[in-house]
């Protein structure tokens, strides 16, 4: 949907308390794009965020650079406060270490997606 900007706020104000809630079974990476999509198609769900940002912090040293990054560009895009820690976080990340040339190259420790990144479980329904 969000890569073709397709919306639908009732699906998607449907889906945000699903996600919430399960996010503790979401790796960085996922958490961080799930953000990406609701910024995408311009719907800001607060209590999501909150729980995305809390996930971020929760989980800390798992979330690199691109995830991080992703977080909180959705959080800016949709005009939504970020939370000091994580912004302490990737200033940490960002002025820690020299940068490498792409954050996809996997020079930063980040690990590429699962070729079923996009895919949910028969439970999720």
């Amino acid at each position: 949907m969000a890569y073709h900007s397709h919306s639908c706020p009732e699906l998607l104000d449907a889906a945000a308390p699903a996600i919430a809630s399960r996010l503790g079974r979401f790796c960085p990476w996922d958490a961080s794009v799930v953000a990406w999509a609701y910024a995408k198609l311009d719907h800001p769900h607060r209590d999501l965020f909150e729980s995305l940002q809390h996930h971020a912090l929760r989980y800390g040293s798992r979330y690199k650079e691109p995830c991080l990054l992703r977080l909180v560009w959705a959080c800016a895009q949709l005009q939504l406060h970020v939370r000091e820690p994580l912004l302490a976080q990737l200033h940490a990340l960002r002025t820690g270490r020299s940068r490498a040339a792409s954050s996809y190259d996997g020079a930063d420790g980040e690990p590429p997606p699962p070729s079923d990144a996009g895919r949910m479980e028969p439970e999720w329904w």
